[in-house]
């Protein structure tokens, strides 16, 4: 979302948003961020300034990341001399 604040992109969609609930009716609209700064600012950019609840999750440490990465094999080897890249993305 704070990506899209402050950004042609994002007075785009805005206009996109408020186009379609004038088609449509109203519908639930969900802004997720991990940075933004002023969620309330936020959430009026993303409702065109009616009402709406913000809610704040703290997942600290309950998040587990795994990188994985596959074994290179011949074919890869392969298909990278085929495709002028490394094994790795091949």
């Amino acid at each position: 979302v704070h990506e899209l604040a402050a950004s042609k992109r994002g007075a785009q969609l805005t206009i996109g948003m408020e186009r379609l609930r004038n088609l449509a009716g109203p519908f639930q609209r969900i802004g997720l961020s991990a940075t933004v700064g002023d969620p309330a600012e936020v959430g009026r950019f993303l409702t065109g300034g009616r009402g709406c609840a913000i809610r704040t999750v703290d997942v600290g440490s309950k998040v587990s990341v795994t990188v994985r990465e596959p074994t290179v094999t011949e074919e890869d080897e392969a298909l990278a001399g085929e495709l002028l890249t490394d094994e790795e993305i091949a």
